[in-house]
């Protein structure tokens, strides 16, 4: 994977606080780890958009349910330099993590891609309704930090 985005740990540190990178093997199990992210990308008409999806991630993939009509299933059709990410923020502990990922997203149709995301357990999304429309996000960067106060 590339690492063409801008390295955090340079970041200028606030008075009393850190951030530091996450190495990417790290980052991959935190992204399999959690069940919750945001997809960021430009839709049909231009507009940048950042949704919530429920998603399940392996293998350097990220797979998650749509519907056929609803905002995100044009990323089906294929669609380069879409960015995902999740974090977890504990604002009392002043400590959180972020991972983003870079990749391209197509429509699921192969059985072996199917079968792969029954067993990892990718369930009904928390919105509900027809979510039939199976997308993954094929990851071609990697990239995390941690921050704390002190």
């Amino acid at each position: 994977m590339n690492d063409t985005h801008p390295d955090p740990s340079n970041d200028p540190e606030p008075s009393g606080g850190s951030i530091s990178k996450i190495p990417p093997d790290v980052c991959r199990t935190m992204l399999i780890n959690a069940s919750v992210g945001r997809l960021a990308f430009v839709d049909g008409d231009g507009r940048q958009q950042l949704l919530p999806v429920n998603y399940a991630a392996v293998d350097d993939e990220v797979f998650f349910r749509t519907r056929a009509d609803g905002p995100l299933s044009s990323l089906a059709e294929g669609r380069e330099g879409v960015a995902f990410g999740v974090d977890k923020f504990d604002d009392r502990a002043g400590q959180g993590w972020n991972v983003t990922v870079w990749g391209t997203t197509s429509r699921v149709t192969d059985a072996s891609d199917v079968d792969k995301v029954k067993a990892i357990g990718l369930n009904t999304p928390w919105a509900g309704s027809d979510r039939e429309l199976l997308v993954k996000l094929r990851v071609q960067e990697i990239d995390g930090r941690r921050v704390a106060r002190f």
